[in-house]
Parts: structure tokens; sequence; C-alpha cells
């Protein structure tokens, strides 16, 4: 996933935290300003966790194989804005 996740506390996502569901396979993405920062926090202090699910930041990069070839992946999350680049 490329970011805006919707992290919103809602039910479908309590569902995911209390492992009622669960996502298959690993899921890495980057949060954006669409999400609700309380729930980025609890996630970032670990307060929530979801099985499979990577959050990407400019605080850490995940490895993932792909047969014998190791990708890095790092995220620029939170409020980022594209013409604030320039400026």
């Amino acid at each position: 996933h490329t970011g805006n996740f919707g992290f919103r506390e809602t039910e479908a996502l309590m569902m995911y935290v209390r492992g009622e569901r669960s996502l298959e396979v690993p899921v890495y993405t980057i949060w954006g300003d669409h999400e609700d920062p309380t729930v980025i926090e609890k996630f970032l202090q670990e307060k929530y966790r979801i099985h499979n699910l990577h959050l990407l930041d400019h605080r850490c990069s995940h490895v993932v194989q792909l047969d014998h070839v190791l990708i890095r992946l790092f995220g620029i999350g939170g409020s980022f804005n594209y013409c604030r680049l320039v400026d």
C-alpha cells in the first residue's frame, strides 16, 4: 500500500488489533495526513499491533527478501506536501 491507509479508531480496525481478523500477507504502508494521529501514535508505541502490518516512516526501514534478492523499504510518513519541497 502506498499511504493514507485510513487509520482511524473504528470497529473494523479494532477487529484486526484484537486478532479477530488478520492480514494474510505482509502489508507495508506509510501514514499520511488522513490518519488519526492518536491511532498512529498507538501503533508507534506498540500499544496497537496487527500481525503482518508494517508502518514505514523516516525512523525505520524493513528488509524484504524476494527469492535471493534483499530489498530495503523506506518511507516518509506524516503530513507530506510535495509543494513544500521546492519552497
